[in-house]
């Protein structure tokens, strides 16, 4: 039997990452091209190409055509969770905002697929300990926007909540799905994303990858526009943040291949079902 692997998708388009929303802030009406429907529908037929099951947490604020791709994803046996609704880091809502935010999100997710939603994830990972209460409140049974890189300035950081890299809960109840972190010579390297898969050697995050599947727990997530092999570039994007956004997108689907022969992939439903201590 293969070791199983968390594989999750935050699933916005290519100009929500926060590399190109600063980039096309700066570009007065600008129209960026929408792709997230084609590239759900890719993602979708490489999950079924590997008879693998997948999180997407998703924004409820797409375009029909997105709306009909999520139904499709849902009916052929994957999890929908939510991303929220506009994409807006949780450090800038207040009180208020947040529960709305949550609240919304769930109930058009739910309305469109006809599942209940369970899960969420902040944007960016913006996760604070205001938003741990939140997500319970609002009826969620789990979250999964710990990273725990304390290096690493855009990750949310929990001051009086816990925070971890493997399965765990909140003191409230709330059961936290974390993304994965190699711990390696006392750093804290991350180990999960399409960036990290596309940026470091590809042996030694294969190396990781197995070393933490076989220990039990990995999780893997990516956004859809990394599966994207005619993605656009925006005119006068930096250097710095074109090497970030764009570097090996056309390897990914490679580096996934490989990955997915060592491993089997599976939604964060299918994983708590299998781990009903969790």
């Amino acid at each position: 039997m293969q070791t199983k692997a968390i594989f999750t998708v935050d699933v916005e388009d290519w100009f929500h990452a926060a590399v190109m929303q600063r980039h096309l802030s700066t570009i007065p009406d600008f129209k960026p091209r929408h792709r997230l429907a084609h590239n759900l529908a890719a993602l979708k037929d490489w999950l079924e190409g590997k008879g693998a099951t997948a999180t997407f947490f998703c924004l409820s604020s797409l375009t029909p055509e997105v709306n009909a791709q999520l139904r499709a994803l849902s009916d052929a046996g994957h999890e929908i969770a939510s991303h929220g609704h506009s994409h807006t880091s949780l450090s800038q809502l207040n009180p208020l905002s947040l529960k709305q935010e949550l609240e919304i999100s769930k109930d058009i997710l739910e309305q469109l697929t006809g599942c209940p939603v369970r899960g969420f994830r902040a944007p960016n990972f913006s996760i604070t300990d205001q938003a741990i209460d939140a997500i319970a409140a609002a009826g969620y049974q789990y979250d999964s926007s710990v990273y725990d890189v304390p290096w690493h300035p855009g990750y949310g950081k929990l001051v009086h909540q816990k925070m971890g890299d493997k399965p765990y809960r909140f003191s409230n109840g709330l059961l936290e799905l974390p993304l994965s972190i190699w711990r390696k010579s006392g750093l804290s390297i991350p180990m999960a994303g399409g960036a990290y898969i596309r940026h470091f050697p590809p042996g030694l995050f294969k190396k990781a990858a197995l070393q933490l599947a076989r220990a039990g727990y990995f999780h893997f997530y990516m956004h859809p526009w990394e599966f994207d092999q005619d993605h656009p570039i925006p005119p006068k994007l930096r250097i710095l943040d074109r090497v970030r956004h764009f570097r090996n997108i056309k390897q990914l689907p490679i580096r996934l291949d490989a990955l997915s022969s060592k491993m089997q992939f599976t939604s964060i439903a299918h994983f708590i079902g299998e781990h009903p201590t969790t």
